[in-house]
């Protein structure tokens, strides 16, 4: 059922001065458990109320970094939930469909008579969920992206965004996004925190590239981690209708709805390609290598971690935990394939790039097996 609530987000936005992109952090943020958030949307009485949100064991949380994938998932899951019904997604903007706990909307949304299992969204990192988050174990479903790639699309959104801080050049943003002085804090904390968190057992873990690579496996799989069955078709019209062009011709998803004093479409739009790689169009040499040397160090001590601890044994070899459960090794054993199937096996570093991304192939389907061995290699190379 839809529920009866009027949707217009700008009547809930104070009215911004032309001059705001002149302000900085301390005066356009407030800042909460360290972290930077838009004052616009995120205000004493809705963190209270977030904090003292009553979660239920069923519900569905799904927990992204912004600009790795959200609004994705802001379409995908209620059209999973739905079984493919699009009446949600066709009428109800993603921002009401599938709310943030923590913004001033939640508050007016009557979150606690929605029937279960109800669909939430949040950009908070692991060590600041509530009490509550961790007493009632809800399930979570934590969306990951190639960081250059998040800092391309973060870069562009801030531009285009009246609420955010001016970025000024991409070099001087790429130091505040590496150093976690922009909203939401840092990347890296983000996701180790959510790497590392204890209740593994309710988390589902996706990379923004999988979903690129393969979309009807990723709602198969996004299916079978929310036991929603759904047959051949249903995943097929679920993926089609989430394909980025699609979606992006949806009102209710692609932020036309926002007056454009909060968002300039004419700066950037806010679903602009929806692409993997797109960092290199965009980085110089120099700004690549050193992220990439960032990178090495803020995350050497993932890289270290136990083998117990990153991998699973499956036929005496390892594979990422972080992607490799035993509902998806039982998918790949109960497989269909078809005769004109295309499957490209390499071992890791071994050529994968080159066909690595969705492509069109005459009389079959194109796939990829590889054994990933690292966080790095898994995720984004």
């Amino acid at each position: 059922m839809v529920q009866k609530v009027s949707h217009c987000l700008a009547c809930q936005l104070p009215v911004l001065s032309i001059h705001v992109a002149e302000m900085t952090e301390e005066e356009m943020y407030a800042t909460y458990k360290g972290v930077y958030l838009p004052k616009v949307v995120h205000s004493s009485e809705s963190l209270k109320y977030y904090e003292e949100f009553s979660f239920r064991p069923d519900d569905i949380l799904i927990v992204t970094y912004p600009k790795s994938g959200t609004t994705w998932m802001q379409e995908i899951v209620p059209l999973i939930m739905s079984q493919g019904d699009p009446e949600l997604v066709d009428t109800v903007p993603n921002w009401d469909r599938v709310p943030w706990l923590e913004e001033t909307r939640a508050c007016n949304l009557n979150l606690d008579q929605r029937p279960s299992p109800r669909v939430f969204i949040t950009h908070f990192q692991y060590n600041m969920m509530s009490t509550g988050f961790f007493k009632v174990k809800p399930r979570v479903i934590y969306v990951m992206r190639n960081p250059r790639d998040v800092f391309t699309s973060y870069f562009h959104f801030s531009g285009m965004a009246s609420y955010l801080v001016t970025p000024g050049t991409q070099t001087e943003f790429l130091h505040k996004f590496l150093d976690g002085k922009a909203i939401f804090g840092s990347w890296f904390d983000h996701v180790k925190g959510w790497m590392s968190a204890a209740e593994q057992q309710h988390i589902m873990y996706i990379s923004y590239e999988e979903m690129i690579l393969d979309l009807e496996a990723s709602v198969t799989r996004i299916a079978q981690f929310l036991d929603t069955p759904l047959d051949s078709e249903m995943k097929r019209k679920i993926a089609e209708r989430c394909v980025f062009k699609n979606m992006k011709k949806n009102k209710m998803s692609n932020y036309s709805l926002v007056p454009s004093e909060f968002m300039d479409p004419n700066v950037s739009e806010f679903l602009r390609k929806g692409i993997a790689g797109d960092w290199k169009n965009h980085l110089t040499v120099a700004e690549a290598d050193y992220f990439d040397e960032f990178y090495r160090k803020k995350m050497q001590d993932v890289a270290a971690m136990a083998e117990e601890e990153l991998y699973i044994v499956y036929k005496g070899v390892y594979l990422v935990k972080l992607t490799h459960t035993p509902e998806s090794l039982k998918y790949y054993e109960e497989f269909s394939f078809r005769p004109d199937d295309i499957l490209i096996v390499t071992y890791p570093k071994s050529g994968k790039s080159i066909p690595g991304y969705p492509m069109e192939v005459n009389g079959g389907r194109l796939m990829h097996q590889i054994v990933k061995s690292s966080f790095d290699k898994l995720v984004f190379m």
